[in-house]
């Protein structure tokens, strides 16, 4: 039982409800686009640390792969820096560019 402004409610029959809810909500089956995004806690990181915020679903999903894409390259070049014996090798890391397709990095860059 919980208090809310001198009001006595009990909180059981709202957990109830939202329990309900969350499992008849859309997108709670596996690899729908609703679960990729909580499914994918390196790109949510990505997203609160630059602030992201897509307009749409389609967005969101285009900024994820073009993220992963570069997240690939990132991995790789960073493996193969720790396999070298360099001194100084290439190391990559993310920057708020990561999600942006290659015409809006150019135009960032004015390259176009």
């Amino acid at each position: 039982i919980a208090e809310v402004t001198g009001v006595q409610t009990c909180a059981l029959p709202i957990l109830a409800i939202l329990a309900s809810a969350a499992v008849a909500a859309p997108g709670n089956l596996h690899g729908s686009t609703l679960n990729k995004r909580y499914e994918d806690p390196k790109f949510g990181e990505y997203m609160a640390t630059f602030n992201k915020g897509p307009r749409s679903t389609a967005e969101y999903e285009m900024r994820q792969e073009l993220y992963h894409d570069l997240d690939n390259l990132v991995g790789q070049t960073n493996r193969e820096a720790d396999a070298s014996n360099k001194k100084n090798p290439l190391r990559l890391k993310h920057n708020w560019l990561s999600d942006r397709t290659e015409e809006e990095r150019n135009v960032v860059l004015g390259l176009k």
